[in-house]
């Protein structure tokens, strides 16, 4: 990947802001010197590339404008600024399955084509969006009055590391409007229509009514959607090439305090935390999120507006920001399966209602005023959504590296029920959610032409989170297998084959939302968390596929192989699916290896069991299929565990962080040398047609 590896930028940031706090309190702008004319020598004695973009010097903070003709422009039409991935380096196909058809025009409500047109550049005669304009180099720096100045050198610093360039105009209009197509309806987080009005002005030539850092931050987040002319019009090979240049950029700008404003800052980092690093880079996004939410905090974000003294419209805008922050960490903890950063009691600001969205409605040059209406309420139902998704963690301990493994606590029968009873609660809650959704938001065609694809892709996307939930939820806790064998009484299993039922039927409702988004050409647009979601949906038809027999297993199969195409297609675009990925073939050897153990350990236990039983044969017969439904159980949340916590921490797990029941010593000691027989750290190949 071109432009530098993500960690060694960072390390190379550090030691220029160490320098460059040692020379602030000196520089100031009578000793300064000019911005030279061309950027200096990189490493190797070549210019740093361009790109194909315009370089933007900065006058320290000295914001732009893009200049327009003045008074609202008409609504744009998606079908003119994009266009299907074509000449991209997969389309989604299922080669003899049939899983997914070709790769249908975005926003097209007509049926999929049977063949891709064969130029996927953005038409000319579109509607024109305002030009972009950047302004000339400045001979020396020169902060505006707002803000302290920045010195000298980290203005050098920022130039040369590119993090004033912009895209040409024809990228930029692509990645704004990609902006509010895919990224702004579940985090609105902007206010659409002061940032057209300020897109639109025709004005100085400089950000003073908008921040760099947000706009940077903004095409970044849309950069994951960028159609494959795009990318060549920017100078890209990739979508993960791009998105690293764009993090970089918006990040530089970040760090070095170019924006003062926290509530920018907020939305800056809130952006960025989009950035799924490799597990050795993980700490970044958390870590923008964080510092965005302990900003918010700092702002009294997390308190109700109301009686505050505020605006309408500021009102509006601090319970959106906040909501924002509630969104982005209930995402990053069900992707991670991490802790949530905000509890249930660190805020009182009330869940969003559509008089937050009223003001987008007809001031929207993306979506009609019918699909904004519906996109405020899908995602007013996400917020909801994460309201209960808080619940969860109180109930189930997400692994992370903290997280007691090995022999695991016992738990007395009484408290073996009280954990199922939660989960039945939380569960008829999440139910109640799903049912409150009603037809005209989940259902109903789009009345406004150009637009039912893309919402269909939101719905679909807010069902999937739904499902992720209920599989996070129902997956059976290591505790209930140490509560002892009274606890696995008759109730208790039927219990767990309930528990597991409902995992099956989320992850079956994935797959076929996949397959719908697949038929219409939108895979390449889900967000990364989606990766998650898939992932979990994919663990759970591999279990099918492996504890049934071939002649039964021909539907798991094919779910199994619809998942893994998505990963495949989201992994083009976001450098973490490349870990996903990799654990999910870990998983699949693991479970090879843990299957072939138990079955060994199955024989060993029932013939236990049926030698101290011998004289009821009825018991033994009883006491058999009990300890073989909970050895069933164990492998399944062993297998689940593998994959779950191999995310968490970042690397492949080992035997030791894996559970084993205390009651079952023999067992665990046959198991444990079994499995000792993996190399974890080897990159495991499955061929999912196999």
């Amino acid at each position: 990947m071109s432009g530098g590896e993500p960690e060694a930028d960072l390390a190379s940031d550090d030691r220029v802001r160490r320098t460059m706090s040692k020379n602030r309190a000196n520089s100031s702008p009578s000793t300064t010197k000019p911005v030279p004319e061309e950027l200096p020598m990189d490493t190797n004695g070549d210019q740093p590339p361009n790109n194909g973009v315009d370089l933007v010097v900065s006058s320290a903070q000295q914001d732009g404008v893009i200049p327009t003709s003045e008074g609202m422009l008409p609504p744009l039409n998606m079908t003119d600024f994009l266009s299907p991935p074509v000449g991209g380096p997969r389309e989604m196909v299922s080669n003899d399955m049939g899983v997914f058809g070709a790769t249908s025009a975005l926003f097209d409500d007509s049926p999929p084509p049977q063949q891709q047109p064969t130029n996927g550049s953005i038409p000319n005669d579109h509607i024109p969006m305002p030009e972009p304009q950047v302004p000339n180099a400045p001979n020396e720096p020169n902060a505006p009055t707002t803000h302290p100045p920045m010195c000298n050198e980290d203005l050098y610093y920022l130039q040369a590391k590119g993090a004033f360039d912009l895209p040409e105009r024809s990228t930029q209009e692509e990645l704004v409007f990609l902006y509010f197509s895919f990224v702004h309806p579940f985090l609105p987080l902007l206010d659409e229509p002061a940032f057209w009005n300020d897109y639109g002005k025709n004005i100085e030539t400089n950000f003073s009514s908008f921040s760099l850092v947000v706009y940077q931050s903004m095409l970044f987040a849309a950069s994951a959607f960028l159609s494959y002319d795009g990318l060549r019009k920017a100078g890209f090979k990739t979508v993960k090439e791009a998105r690293q240049k764009f993090f970089m950029r918006a990040r530089l700008l970040f760090d070095l305090d170019y924006e003062r404003d926290d509530l920018r800052l907020i939305q800056s980092g809130l952006l960025l935390s989009f950035w799924m690093p490799l597990p050795n880079e993980r700490r970044i996004n958390t870590f923008l999120l964080s510092g965005a939410i302990t900003l918010a905090k700092n702002a009294n974000l997390h308190r109700d507006p109301a009686g505050t003294g505020k605006s309408r419209k500021e009102r509006i805008f601090a319970r959106r920001l906040w909501w924002c922050c509630i969104l982005r960490d209930r995402s990053i903890a069900l992707a991670l399966r991490h802790q949530h950063l905000i509890n249930h009691d660190d805020h009182d600001v009330p869940p969003l209602t559509l008089e937050d969205f009223e003001d987008e409605l007809h001031q929207s040059r993306v979506y009609g005023p019918y699909a904004k209406y519906l996109l405020g309420r899908l995602c007013i139902s996400m917020c909801r959504l994460g309201i209960i998704a808080t619940k969860l963690v109180a109930i189930k301990s997400f692994p992370n590296k903290s997280t007691p493994s090995g022999s695991g606590s016992s738990i007395s029968e009484t408290d073996a029920i009280s954990s199922v009873l939660s989960v039945e609660a939380l569960n008829m809650e999440l139910r109640i959610w799903f049912r409150s959704l009603s037809d005209e938001e989940m259902h109903q065609p789009c009345k406004e032409p150009g637009h039912s694809t893309a919402i269909v892709l939101h719905r679909k996307y807010l069902e999937m989170v739904y499902c992720g939930v209920m599989i996070a939820l129902h997956q059976v806790p290591s505790e209930l297998f140490n509560a002892g064998q009274t606890s696995w009484s008759k109730g208790l299993k039927e219990q767990m084959d309930d528990f597991r039922q409902r995992v099956r039927s989320a992850a079956c409702t994935i797959s076929v939302i996949l397959e719908e988004i697949g038929n219409l050409g939108m895979l390449l647009y889900l967000p990364v968390a989606a990766a998650a979601f898939v992932s979990s949906a994919a663990v759970v038809h591999l279990i099918d596929v492996k504890t049934s027999p071939i002649a039964a297993n021909a539907d798991s199969r094919r779910r199994l192989r619809v998942c893994t195409q998505a990963l495949e297609i989201l992994q083009e675009r976001y450098v973490g699916v490349d870990f996903v990925n990799h654990v999910l073939n870990a998983t699949v050897e693991f479970a090879d290896k843990e299957l072939l153990s138990n079955w060994h350990l199955r024989d060993a236990i029932s013939s236990a069991v049926n030698e101290g039983s011998a004289p009821n044969s009825n018991k033994a017969a009883e006491d058999d299929e009990t300890v073989s439904a909970r050895l069933e159980q164990f492998t399944a949340m062993r297998i689940t565990s593998f994959l779950d916590r191999s995310i968490s921490n970042g690397q492949l797990v080992t035997e030791a962080d894996l559970p084993s029941p205390k009651s079952w010593d023999s067992g665990d000691s046959r198991r444990r040398s079994t499995t000792e027989e993996m190399d974890l750290g080897v990159n495991f190949v499955w061929d999912p047609s196999n």
